[in-house]
């Protein structure tokens, strides 16, 4: 288990997501297992700290641009269909068309 959470955290490195990779390195760094090397570990939080602060100074949140709708055509508009019976066909609604034995 501990080494998944390295390797999650090595993925959102590679992918610049540095805080997410920070916060994985710190749960590996909970449950390491014996023979680690824990001071190279403790760089890469470090590492992953200062880009992360680097990204934050470089790029002011940007506001998203409002996409335009463009709108139908009337032309291209389908006109709603009427409701048809489900036994006979006929242009009244089934429920309408009082059983099935009788035609509408």
């Amino acid at each position: 288990m501990p080494g998944l959470l390295f390797n999650i955290g090595q993925c959102h490195k590679k992918l610049g997501e540095w805080n997410k990779a920070a916060f994985f390195y710190r749960r590996y760094l909970a449950r390491v297992p014996e023979g680690t090397d824990v001071q190279r570990l403790q760089e890469l939080i470090a590492e992953m700290d200062e880009k992360e602060k680097e990204a934050a100074a470089q790029v002011p949140p940007a506001a998203p641009t409002p996409v335009a709708v463009p709108a139908v055509a009337p032309a291209l508009a389908r006109p709603m269909r009427r409701a048809r019976c489900r036994w006979c066909r006929c242009e009244r609604r089934w429920r309408a068309c009082r059983g099935r034995l009788r035609r509408c």
